[in-house]
């Protein structure tokens, strides 16, 4: 257990290297954590889906203009979200559960931004998230893109999947 919490530890520290370094520079804004978070809720044990939820909340918060442990609060939220719609609604690992996930997960993050944005307002403390819906299109696009991927990957070098179910 010890080696895989160190591979998903330099695995965190990478994606999240690569997510401020090459993503942030591009004119589409993709967060490859929220579709990583969707990955791990499909197909990983729940330790390692932790390790990863409290890893990037803390890296981002570390990282971020907006108020301590509002990443972590905001992560925890769409893992425990997530989690009960896996368990509840959408038992089977679908390529379109993954789809479903992916577009609530994008969705929900974005509104809780903007829900911190506003709730900042009444401070008086700027927010640097800008709403914009060309952005926000093309981020929740991106993502979608790029959990296909993921998902075709995975079925290439797994069985248990399934394309055409929820």
């Amino acid at each position: 257990m010890l080696k895989k919490i160190i591979i998903n530890l330099i695995l965190l520290f990478f994606v999240f290297w690569l997510s401020f370094t090459f993503f942030s520079s591009r004119a589409i804004y993709f967060n490859p954590f929220l579709v990583i978070l969707v990955y791990l809720l499909m197909f990983s044990e729940s330790e390692i889906q932790l390790l990863w939820i409290l890893g990037a909340g803390i890296l981002f918060d570390l990282f971020s203009a907006l108020p301590f442990g509002s990443h972590l609060i905001i992560f925890c939220l769409l893992f425990l979200g997530g989690t009960y719609l896996l368990e509840h609604f959408f038992t089977k690992r679908a390529f379109s559960t993954m789809v479903i996930l992916i577009l609530i997960v994008n969705s929900v993050f974005l509104i809780f931004l903007q829900l911190e944005k506003i709730l900042l307002g009444f401070f008086n403390v700027s927010s640097p998230f800008v709403w914009n819906w060309s952005g926000v299109l093309l981020q929740i696009l991106s993502n979608l893109i790029i959990g296909a991927i993921m998902f075709a990957v995975t079925k290439f070098f797994t069985s248990r999947l399934r394309m055409n179910t929820i």
